[in-house]
């Protein structure tokens, strides 16, 4: 059984981020939407430093709703001296959030964290932050250790519209994990790529039904046709299924 969250060592290129304290003149000089919400982030900046972790976390998640930048430096300053991966979570979620550049150096590097959820939490906020940018850090999060982030990583990937990543993504067609190995595919049909077809076709005698059915419907929306004289459901209506695609494939290729 997998661990709640893996120790991982810290890859050469996290680079930590410095974040400037807050202070008190800051709070009193910044701009925000009405007396009450410069209230509101005064109290939670301080519960962001409470003993407690639960009022930590909950710190965290109530400036999600005071987006300004002193949230963000607030937010990046806690999760990197954070002991919790719950309020670390929160943190990543709620920069997140915001979509606010100055939050991405953190999430950028919490793709090294220890805890998953926190790794998924900065996954979906490199992609919403970053959009084509951060392609690079998706792709590295297509290898994490927790297949959840690892399923995320290929939708994000799948959604961001770039051709070439399909070869990084195909690598995830022998995934452990029945839900990566069907969002990798997912994602190859969205990049409306031919470029994996062959082993897509491979796809179809995948141990998984949904993955079966995934691979199928890819190529039907690459090829624009539906073999038949086959069946998903045995193994041997899917090896005449592949043969067909394969035969398919190679005169397509020709011409």
């Amino acid at each position: 059984m997998r661990p709640a969250y893996e120790v991982m060592t810290t890859p050469s290129y996290a680079k930590k981020p410095v974040v400037r304290a807050i202070d008190d003149k800051e709070v009193a000089a910044a701009q925000f939407a009405g007396a009450a919400q410069q209230v509101l982030f005064t109290q939670a900046l301080s519960y962001l430093s409470h003993r407690d972790t639960v009022m930590r976390a909950y710190a965290a998640k109530t400036l999600r709703g005071i987006s300004h930048e002193l949230s963000v430096r607030a937010l990046a300053a806690r999760f990197l001296r954070e002991p919790s991966p719950l309020v670390r979570k929160e943190c990543a979620r709620t920069l997140a959030a915001f979509e606010m550049k100055a939050g991405l150096p953190v999430l950028e590097y919490a793709l090294c964290d220890e805890s998953a959820p926190v790794r998924l939490a900065a996954v979906t906020g490199i992609y919403r932050l970053s959009g084509v940018n951060g392609i690079v850090e998706l792709t590295r999060a297509l290898s994490d250790q927790d297949a959840e982030v690892r399923r995320i990583a290929a939708t994000c990937l799948g959604w961001l519209g770039q051709e070439h990543v399909v070869t990084e993504l195909a690598r995830l067609f022998s995934d452990e994990a029945a839900s990566v190995r069907q969002a990798a595919i997912e994602a190859v049909g969205n990049l409306q790529s031919r470029r994996v077809v062959p082993l897509l076709i491979e796809c179809i005698g995948d141990p998984n039904e949904s993955v079966r059915k995934k691979a199928t419907d890819v190529l039907v929306a690459l090829s624009g046709r539906k073999m038949h004289g086959g069946s998903l459901d045995d193994k041997q209506g899917r090896l005449q299924l592949m043969a067909r695609w394969r035969q398919w494939w190679k005169e397509a290729s020709m011409g």
